[in-house]
């Protein structure tokens, strides 16, 4: 691959990905409840289905880590989660795969949490991460479930320009393993759905506090209050959102969260 190849080879997606994100106030996202649960249960998932983290010897690389900001006075939070006293360190570049990117650094595992669908070229993308994958190295990536074209969440995504328009609407189990498995080669795949959440008005989520059709009720309610409010010209939030939100529509629409775990020189049909 050229050395010069970009993850996104779009200069307007680029510069809108620039423009929104540099527009953040990372430290007002960085403290909002749902940024902060959603790091919680992405860090609990990625310890879970990883599980060989050692603050010794386990070197790890959070691409894509959101606003940045925050990393130059602290780790980032889910590094800082899933560490629990491990050297961290952020760097401000785009990765393309060359051999002396990152001063030719390799790391044990790669872990990219709500970015991909923010990417031009997620084949681009997964292959310049696996070059700096140690031998046996894994890469874990979290992003949303697949949404139905014509649902309501769908519609409330195409909000967002910074969002890269061919994956407004997620990740299919099937597009992830071809991927994985069929263009990348990697073994041990898994992937999972582990989390959802209901979208609101101002661009944040609700999660449902507890398990079954009462608490998904009662999150959704929620979701459509907060999202009358933001019509109403109340808590219109210019944050990411993580979900991505709903400038014009009453929110209360469902997003599903899954990770997906790929691992270099196993089988590529070793499934777990």
């Amino acid at each position: 691959m050229s050395t010069t190849t970009s993850l996104t080879q779009s200069s307007s997606l680029i510069e809108a990905n620039q423009t929104h994100f540099n527009g953040m106030a990372a430290a007002n996202v960085n403290k909002r409840p749902d940024v902060v649960e959603m790091n919680r249960r992405v860090a609990d998932q990625v310890r879970k289905m990883y599980g060989r983290f050692d603050p010794s010897t386990t070197e790890a690389l959070d691409f894509a880590c959101g606003t940045g900001q925050s990393a130059v006075e602290e780790p980032c939070s889910l590094l800082r989660r899933l560490s629990r006293g491990f050297d961290a360190r952020a760097v401000v570049k785009e990765l393309t795969g060359a051999p002396d990117e990152l001063g030719g650094r390799k790391f044990d595992v790669i872990v990219c949490s709500m970015a991909y669908h923010h990417l031009f070229s997620i084949s681009l993308a997964t292959r310049a991460l696996l070059t700096h994958l140690r031998p046996s190295g894994t890469l874990l990536i979290i992003d949303i479930h697949q949404l139905p074209t014509a649902s309501l969440a769908a519609t409330e995504m195409k909000t967002i320009d910074s969002v890269n328009q061919d994956y407004l609407h997620g990740f299919t189990e099937e597009e992830i393993r071809r991927l994985f498995v069929d263009e990348m080669g990697l073994g041990e795949f898994r992937r999972e759905v582990f989390a959802h959440a209901f979208i609101c008005g101002d661009r944040t989520f609700v999660f449902p506090e507890g398990e079954g059709e009462e608490a998904d009720r009662r999150a959704r309610g929620e979701a459509e209050k907060k999202g009358m409010e933001g019509v109403g010209g109340h808590g219109h939030g210019h944050g990411h959102g993580l979900g991505h939100g709903l400038e014009h529509t009453n929110g209360g629409a469902k997003v599903e969260f899954f990770i997906a775990m790929g691992t270099i020189g196993s089988r590529p049909d070793a499934t777990v």
